[in-house]
């Protein structure tokens, strides 16, 4: 998937062009061409041509930013896209520089051409009909290389910059979405929707939660045992959480007092396993996935616009379902999902192990036509 943005350029043209010509980011160069002119005096020949320009207007040139979706594309390929991209908004009649950055966490072409073509010196007209062929051209090209095109009508109205901040998680639009997202199965109508999201705003707005700590450690018989109590000191926003919390305060202790054993006992049990995911507990365990660091531009799995999608695939596919619990609704794995996970865990170590396709043949696809079978369809695996 590529998102396509165009901006005209009034002044400082030779800024621009070093910017996007920078080894750095272009591979030491290998990632630029140019086409009606040379890459390093494009400046100079785009002037000499705006000076023979009868209406060149107030703009030197456009600067049309492609950028694709990380891990989608090799940065070749990213540059004959743009190249093929360029040859045909342009019609060989503008010229212009074309250079794939790499230093970033996603591929991007920059294309940086004359404000007037070399034929009849006419300005090129920027507007929302050229915009949305610049769209439509590089989205059918996209899908002609394999690559993911934006469904209409998905990103209707979102801004470059809104798209930007979605993707590094800075959206306050996709944030919302998120709250909502996570109100709503635990919604039991829609006053109750409603009563949930205006909690959610009173969090939000109110006084920060506040408490005091105390950590103690006590010694009986030898062995030393350490507890914890919170005392709280501001209820801050937590006045408007429905969550239940008993008192953790400790009674006043100081160093070295002696307090007498009320009563000692050994109690058998077992652990309890980890409580199913919820709506939101999901989407927060997506957003905080993996060991990036926060400064990265793609954080966790998914984006904070597509998370909520990702679980209602799942759902529909179905690998998870939702099952009404007594406080909220629970995402459990279902056969089929549970299948899945087995199967992953098999191809993960066999690509760490590196190991080779006969062991593939001889465990992993007879677990998956296992499944199948036990699904009752009718397609195997060979």
């Amino acid at each position: 998937m590529a998102v396509t943005k165009i901006k005209p350029i009034k002044s400082t043209l030779s800024k621009a062009l070093d910017y996007i010509e920078n080894p750095d980011k272009t591979d030491d160069k290998m990632l630029v061409s140019s086409f009606g002119c040379s890459y390093e005096t494009a400046d100079i020949e785009f002037q000499m041509l705006l000076d023979q320009a009868f209406k060149k207007g107030n703009n030197l040139a456009h600067h049309l930013i492609q950028a694709f979706e990380p891990g989608e594309t090799t940065p070749e390929q990213a540059h004959e896209i743009g190249r093929q991209l360029a040859d045909e908004v342009l019609q060989g009649k503008y010229p212009y520089v074309l250079t794939t950055h790499i230093d970033k966490g996603h591929l991007h072409n920059h294309i940086i051409f004359c404000a007037v073509d070399m034929v009849q010196q006419r300005k090129y007209i920027s507007n929302r009909r050229s915009y949305a062929y610049i769209r439509r051209t590089s989205d059918r090209l996209c899908k002609e290389n394999g690559l993911s095109v934006v469904k209409p009508g998905k990103d209707k109205g979102k801004s470059y910059a809104e798209w930007d901040a979605q993707r590094k998680g800075k959206s306050w639009k996709a944030k919302l979405k998120i709250a909502i997202d996570a109100a709503i199965p635990q919604a039991k109508d829609f006053d109750d929707f409603l009563r949930l999201m205006a909690a959610q705003v009173l969090r939000a707005v109110c006084a920060p939660y506040r408490w005091l700590e105390t950590n103690v450690e006590l010694t009986c018989g030898g062995v030393t045992y350490s507890v914890k109590g919170k005392a709280v000191l501001d209820p801050g926003w937590r006045v408007y959480d429905s969550a239940e919390r008993r008192d953790s305060s400790l009674p006043e202790l100081h160093e070295g007092d002696e307090l007498p054993v009320l009563s000692a006992e050994v109690k058998e049990g077992q652990t309890s396993p980890p409580a199913h995911f919820t709506e939101g507990t999901l989407l927060t365990a997506m957003e905080n996935a993996g060991d990036t660091p926060d400064e990265s531009e793609r954080k966790g799995l998914g984006t904070p616009a597509t998370r909520a999608g990702i679980i209602e695939k799942l759902v529909a596919a179905g690998f998870i379902e939702r099952k009404k619990a007594k406080k909220n609704t629970a995402l459990i794995p279902t056969q089929t999902g549970a299948a899945l996970s087995a199967v992953l865990a098999l191809l993960f170590t066999v690509y760490m192990l590196n190991l080779d396709m006969k062991l593939m043949r001889s465990v992993v696809l007879p677990f998956l036509n296992k499944h199948y079978d036990s699904q009752k369809r009718d397609r195997r695996i060979v």
